[in-house]
């Protein structure tokens, strides 16, 4: 018998609790959690977690890990990090019922995960103030509740995706001090 699904079919958990709680402990294990400014106890629920919110059904709506107030509120000015070093994992992409995605201001590597496409309910998207490399995604044409993207201050390269032009809800496009060429269409 799996547990759980004993635990999902009796309403103790719900999928998406599982499969969130499994992508933040990738992340957490990805970018050395126990060192981070504001770390989890893993051994706690996830909704006592730093800059973690869940919606009503479980599932994580906000992850806002940069090192200010966790509240989810689109912040201009210093970011100040939560020592977040690693990378993102693709797991990030199970987040399926996530809105707000910031780790801004830490130092993070490698290349945006192409899963992060799957993300259908991003509204904020803000990965600044990072050293994150490679090509934007062309997935992330496809997430057309994008409102605000913050991608500056990277080592990004490779073209822009024409298409992120197509995001009709997008007001806010930060892309400056990469390496990135081309335009939005």
């Amino acid at each position: 018998m799996n547990l759980n699904n004993a635990l999902v079919d009796c309403g103790v958990l719900s999928t998406c609790q599982i499969q969130d709680s499994l992508a933040l402990v990738d992340l957490y294990n990805a970018t050395n959690g126990p060192n981070w400014t504001n770390t989890w106890d893993l051994t706690q629920p996830m909704d006592t977690w730093y800059g973690v919110i869940l919606n009503g059904d479980g599932c994580v709506i906000c992850l806002d890990l940069d090192g200010d107030t966790a509240d989810c509120a689109s912040q201009q000015g210093p970011r100040l990090g939560n020592n977040l070093v690693g990378i993102i994992p693709n797991s990030i992409g199970d987040l399926s019922s996530l809105e707000y995605l910031n780790l801004s201001g830490n130092d993070i590597g490698g290349v945006i995960p192409e899963s992060i496409g799957n993300l259908n309910s991003l509204v904020t998207l803000d990965l600044s103030f990072n050293d994150l490399v490679g090509n934007i995604p062309e997935s992330m044409v496809t997430l057309t509740n994008l409102v605000r993207i913050f991608l500056s201050n990277n080592n990004l390269s490779g073209n822009i995706p024409h298409e992120i032009g197509n995001l009709i809800n997008v007001t806010h496009l930060y892309l400056h001090n990469n390496n990135l060429s081309g335009n939005t269409g």
